[in-house]
């Protein structure tokens, strides 16, 4: 279990997923634990003044230190400098404990692990000593895709720095970098070959390019075999078994991506042209798309003609709020059902590869549901596909470390065999 505790100076609290619980309180923090034995982490995002953050890691150590296998604290930097980088679209989170070990890591071992998950809208970069301290994470909100090159690149520099600058530590400090990236759109080999052109690559010891469906796969199983299914603007299913990969949809919209937000804002858009032709009648969905089009169906063609995936995504939240209207049921049920066949098109094919003895395993792999669409989905998929669902162990990024960790080690091994 993940506990969440967010404060804020006046000490409110927030959860920044739906998956995580959060508990206000150093007693409800105990009370939590001691009904669970799968309580492993407790992570602290810190935005309040030194004093509060004094007191509230001395409790934390006098009442809870003891309930938890492994911790994390991060403070999330209040500083004007800071305040004013996380208004421009970053921000950067530092592990608490680890501020006078920093120092001593680096030189037994001067090497830091990277691992980047870029997409659409954000570059998040987490980077970790070879001894395993996680010195922070940074998220830079500019788009990442890979075909954007050079700007992407510069936004994983600058995540980097706004990690390992503040720590007193630069890019010219003599460091080993091992990094995996997984970046949206690596599945092109022409976007690769020319990401990797770029000069900057040139900071980096060992540097792997990965899928962001591969890094996602790696964080929610810990690198054991599992799958995925992706269920944001696209959807996309992955998984890895026996030595081999998987895949099942995340071709793009529309040719692709079935039960995605797109796809939901689509069969949304088809409903209310339907209501405009005098095909069906107004209901409370079609009623309050109506209404964000203006009434005039040239406004709901025009744009239509236009949009992109991630706009015909914005219609998404209209089909879940009016959830029990009947076109709403219908098309949620169309889009769990496109769901439903990315999971049953790659067990499937694992089945037909496998003996019998085999296939038993294949269909009680377990699968992570990602994405923000995730929850609101999941309960319109049928009792057999729910029981092999599980949370992810870990959000991508780190499973973009964990990779180039992975072969950091094997670089290890080679020295110390030869």
């Amino acid at each position: 279990a993940y506990i969440v505790w967010v404060m804020r100076t006046q000490d409110t609290l927030k959860a920044d997923s739906p998956l995580w619980k959060v508990y206000g309180s150093v007693d409800s923090i105990k009370r939590c634990v001691s009904t669970s034995t799968k309580a492993e982490f407790f992570i602290a995002v810190i935005k309040a003044r030194p004093e509060i953050i004094r007191r509230t890691m001395e409790v934390f150590f006098k009442e809870c230190i003891r309930l938890f296998h492994t911790f994390t604290f991060y403070k999330f930097a209040a500083s004007p400098s800071e305040e004013a980088k996380h208004k421009s679209g970053s921000q950067t989170f530092h592990n608490l404990f680890v501020m006078q070990d920093i120092e001593a890591s680096l030189k037994k071992t001067p090497v830091l692990i990277v691992g980047v998950d870029g997409g659409g809208n954000n570059c998040r970069v987490s980077i970790e000593t070879a001894d395993g301290i996680t010195l922070g994470s940074s998220c830079v909100k500019k788009p990442s895709h890979i075909s954007l090159g050079d700007k992407t690149w510069s936004n994983i520099i600058q995540g980097i720095r706004n990690v390992i600058e503040p720590l007193g530590v630069s890019l010219s400090s003599g460091l080993e970098l091992y990094g995996c990236f997984g970046l949206a759109g690596s599945s092109v080999p022409k976007y690769v070959n020319d990401f990797t052109a770029n000069s900057c690559i040139k900071l980096f010891k060992s540097l792997s390019i990965a899928k962001d469906t591969e890094i996602a796969q790696a964080a929610a199983h810990n690198l054991k075999d599992g799958g995925i299914i992706i269920i944001g603007t696209g959807s996309a299913a992955f998984a890895r078994y026996g030595g081999r990969e998987y895949r099942s949809g995340g071709r793009g919209f529309p040719l692709s991506d079935g039960g995605s937000g797109a796809y939901i804002g689509l069969k949304a858009a088809k409903a209310l042209i339907r209501v405009f032709d005098f095909e069906e009648r107004r209901g409370e969905l079609t009623e309050a798309l109506s209404k964000a089009f203006n009434d005039e169906v040239t406004d709901l063609v025009e744009w239509g003609k236009r949009a992109t995936p991630k706009e015909f995504s914005t219609l998404a939240p209209f089909v879940l709020k009016y959830y029990k209207d009947p076109v709403a049921q219908k098309i949620l049920k169309q889009a769990a059902k496109k769901i439903e066949m990315l999971y049953r098109n790659i067990v499937d094919r694992m089945e037909r590869e496998k003996g019998e003895e085999e296939r038993k395993k294949v269909r009680t792999l377990q699968f992570a549901l990602l994405g923000g669409l995730a929850n609101k989905i999941m309960r319109y998929l049928p009792e057999d596909v729910l029981e092999v669902i599980r949370m992810p162990a870990y959000s991508p990024v780190k499973g973009a470390v964990l990779m180039a960790r992975e072969e950091f080690e094997k670089n290890v091994n080679k020295v110390n065999l030869s």
